[in-house]
């Protein structure tokens, strides 16, 4: 039903703002389209191979160990390992680590970032006690 009958408007024509006749297509009977079986999309490459982005490291751990977090852990080893070989201990490097570490959880990646901090951290108090400043 789409509004009233003709007879209950004075002169027989509904007014200008009157509401539009109700929807008398096929609705929900007609056929529905079916969506693509996977979304793709539109702006990604065609020709990217999926094998050969998982290879280059898209997604993988290894991209949580480069950049400033494998700098972090490398400094840290550093750190922990060359006093017990040299009669040099580091005040300041340590410290640099952990800013490394920190640039590196601030980047994306979180895993190598707190290994390099957590590394520093005991390098740093390795360092200390060295030191003196720290007595065990």
């Amino acid at each position: 039903m789409s509004g009233p009958p003709a007879s209950y408007y004075l002169d027989g024509t509904p007014p200008v703002n009157a509401a539009p006749p109700a929807y008398s297509g096929a609705g929900f009977a007609a056929g529905q389209v079916e969506p693509p079986a996977v979304w793709v999309d539109p702006t990604a490459p065609t020709n990217t191979n999926p094998l050969i982005a998982m290879a280059m490291g898209t997604g993988m751990m290894e991209g949580q160990f480069s950049g400033p977090a494998l700098y972090s852990m490398i400094v840290g080893v550093a750190c922990l390992a060359l006093p017990f070989f040299t009669p040099l201990y580091f005040r300041f490097l340590p410290v640099a680590g952990i800013i490394t570490g920190v640039r590196a959880v601030l980047s994306g990646r979180l895993i190598g970032g707190l290994i390099g901090i957590g590394l520093n951290i005991v390098a740093g108090a390795l360092s200390l006690v060295y030191m003196g400043v720290l007595h065990v």
